[in-house]
């Protein structure tokens, strides 16, 4: 008995077999009732396995059954497959710290989808405005650049892109007049414009990372 065990990917594994006391032109017969588990045979006492790529976020298992000349199941093996795990929408690395600047790269996912940067200098803002939750940053944000918008008279989707509140892809940002030993925040979050875009709706959640310069060493 063996088993297969195989990430949500898939791909292609080789199973070993001997044969004792063979009979003269008898071959093996697999059955297996998953129509994701297909077979080759890639040489000789090799049982070449297919497994198709798993979409669904729950795991899977089947078992394989092999016959030989008259007998029937005189072996088995089984396949585990894992469930798929879409990936985060967005990855933040800190590239580097300064004193008084950092750099930071965003990694997004989906490429087409719009999403809200934005570096708050201290975190002190969170608890002036009594912002605690991902639901109040989002209406927080939305309505500081739909009143900004207003007064200058402009769509709200070209306001946010012409003043660079919203970005598409992978980007790379310096930040500068960070203070030493004051924790900021860099946050990121998925956004979906209606029609004309005069409003959004949040598509994914909110993901940051506190950056906090370090204070030089005190000497004397």
């Amino acid at each position: 008995n063996t088993a297969i065990k195989s990430s949500s990917d898939g791909g292609e594994y080789v199973v070993t077999y001997s044969i004792e006391n063979p009979v003269e032109g008898a071959t093996i017969e697999l059955k297996c009732s998953a129509d994701w588990v297909h077979f080759t045979q890639p040489a000789a006492n090799e049982i070449g396995v297919v497994i198709d790529a798993n979409t669904s976020p729950e795991p899977r298992t089947t078992t394989v059954s092999v016959d030989y000349a008259t007998n029937t199941n005189v072996a088995e093996f089984s396949i585990e497959q894992e469930g798929y795990v879409a990936p985060a929408p967005f990855t933040i690395e800190i590239e580097e710290i300064l004193a008084t600047s950092c750099i930071t790269n965003i990694k997004a996912s989906d490429p087409n989808m719009w999403y809200v940067m934005y570096m708050v200098d201290d975190v002190q803002y969170f608890y002036d405005y009594a912002i605690s939750t991902a639901e109040e940053l989002f209406d927080d944000d939305k309505a500081t650049f739909m009143k900004n918008a207003e007064f200058d008279g402009m769509n709200l989707g070209d306001y946010m892109e012409t003043y660079q509140s919203i970005f598409k892809g992978d980007k790379r940002v310096q930040w500068s007049n960070m203070r030493p030993g004051l924790k900021s925040v860099l946050y990121v979050y998925g956004i979906e414009f209606n029609e004309d875009r005069t409003d959004y709706t949040m598509l994914t959640d909110v993901y940051y990372e506190i950056i906090e310069p370090k204070t030089a060493d005190i000497v004397d």
